[in-house]
């Protein structure tokens, strides 16, 4: 298994080599980038927790005006206020702490290049991490497909990550406590175990980076107590790591965090995303809007003065939604039932490299008359050929999805013994979707769960061609 691991990595890094360069001038996710990239030119300048928001104001509407992902080494250029404050209460510092860290330790001047090949390296790692994992219940062969189709299938459902994007940690801390798990369930040494405690440790410090895993620890720790081979005593002494160590790690120095920025231990994020989620539905009557924008004028209408994404503005936002699903729960299930129909129509979306030109108008729409087609084939050629590459792209985006669900169902069926392990390495994929039918549903949060579909999708596919194998040779007539 070794080398077929060591192709997938290579493999892995020439591929991941190529999106970067396609997607370098994709500015679609820099929303969420700029955030980060404030919080580490202010920690890189001495201004710990904090962000210019003038500079990162500027270089947000700089980016929307020229449609371009503006590097963190550019933002020199930018004229700032100088003035640094707290930075938004959606966000946690551990990326753009990176970002400065690498900064100063290997260069002197603000960079995301260490940062993103930490990433990059991360990313690497926890794939072949879950591919170690995927070796250990069904084999080689299931494993090393699994590979070739996150190395070859995923970039254009995930181009976020090759980008500087924090989301990507989030794949690293599902690895390596699914690391941690399978080693406890098949090794029996005291240096299994330390590994297996030191992966959970490492999986809840990542949490500092993208900590919407957090609550996963909780819903699959007691899968511990369907291992067959251990003794009670252990399966007690690792559930309880896995519950504690996040805990300690994250949890309550994360709510110490909170009160000592923001005066309060939950700035109810969720909230604010509730909010947004009753906003599926257009027109309703209770103001709700699913958009970025209409978030802090929405609150200064009803007379409160705050800052966008400020605790204060997510508490307001929060207990308004709560109180609408309270007074309407029906309004509150058809935005469910929305959310679900979204899912079902759109699960993953593929955002191809504006390198490749791609437009989303109609065909003729886009070069005019038929004359001007006849006078100008090559680009309504080339856009038409195009477009159909992009059809079979969200064909295999469908595909990947509803296939991998499907390949669930039968593996749970045939590999009884396996089960509880099976359920812990595709346990993402099915909690994004708790979290986000009842809240807020975006494609881009469930991209970094669903990656965990291809050990399904290999053992379905395997099994397929085994199936075919054993299939006796028609006799000739």
């Amino acid at each position: 298994m070794r080398n077929k691991l060591i192709i997938i990595a290579l493999l892995f890094l020439a591929v991941r080599i190529l999106t970067v360069f396609l997607y370098k001038d994709t500015n679609y996710y820099y929303g969420m980038v700029i955030n980060q990239f404030s919080i580490a030119e202010a920690m890189f300048n001495g201004h710990p927790l904090s962000q210019d928001k003038t500079l990162a104001q500027a270089i947000q509407l700089d980016s929307n005006n020229k449609m371009r992902f503006i590097p963190i080494e550019e933002w020199k250029n930018y004229p700032g206020s100088g003035i640094y404050t707290t930075f938004p209460a959606q966000d946690i510092p551990g990326y753009g702490y990176i970002i400065a860290f690498t900064s100063k330790c290997f260069g002197g001047e603000l960079t995301a290049k260490y940062a993103f090949a930490l990433q990059v390296f991360l990313e690497m790692l926890s794939l072949l991490i879950f591919l170690y994992c995927i070796f250990l219940i069904c084999g080689e062969r299931v494993s090393f497909i699994a590979g070739l189709i996150y190395v070859f299938g995923y970039p254009f459902i995930w181009p976020m990550a090759s980008q500087p994007m924090r989301d990507i940690f989030l794949m690293a801390v599902y690895s390596f406590y699914f690391g941690a798990f399978l080693i406890f369930s098949r090794r029996k040494s005291g240096p299994a175990y330390l590994a297996a405690f030191f992966m959970v440790a490492v999986s809840a410090l990542l949490l500092w980076v993208r900590p919407s895993g957090y609550f996963l620890f909780f819903l699959v720790s007691p899968l511990v107590f369907f291992v067959k081979n251990k003794s009670m005593a252990s399966r007690v002494s690792f559930f309880l790591i896995t519950i504690l160590l996040p805990v300690f790690i994250f949890g309550l120095p994360f709510k110490s965090f909170n009160i000592r920025y923001y005066g309060v231990s939950d700035t109810d994020v969720l909230g604010r995303g509730m909010w947004q989620g009753l906003g599926i539905i257009e027109d309703n009557p209770y103001g709700f809007v699913c958009d970025d924008a209409v978030l802090v004028p929405w609150v200064k209408s009803r007379g409160y003065d705050v800052e966008y994404s400020s605790p204060e503005m997510n508490k307001i936002l929060g207990e308004y939604a709560r109180k609408i699903v309270r007074e309407d729960p029906v309004y509150y299930l058809r935005t469910i039932l929305k959310r679900v129909i979204l899912i079902v129509k759109s699960p993953l979306e593929l955002s191809p490299p504006r390198s490749l030109g791609i437009k989303s108008s109609g065909f003729f729409k886009d070069f005019g008359t038929l004359d001007s087609i006849k006078k100008h084939p090559a680009p309504f050629l080339y856009q038409g050929f195009m477009k159909f590459i992009l059809l079979l792209i969200m064909l295999y985006a469908w595909i990947f999805f509803y296939c991998g669900i499907i390949a669930i169902i039968f593996m749970l069926k045939d590999l009884k013994n396996s089960r509880p392990e099976i359920i812990l390495l595709v346990s993402p994929f099915f909690y994004s979707l708790a979290v986000q039918i009842p809240l807020h549903f975006e494609v881009r949060s469930m991209v970094p769960a669903a990656w965990v579909l291809i050990f399904p999708l290999a053992w379905g596919i395997t099994r397929l061609m085994s199936l075919r194998k054993a299939q006796p040779d028609t006799p000739k007539s």
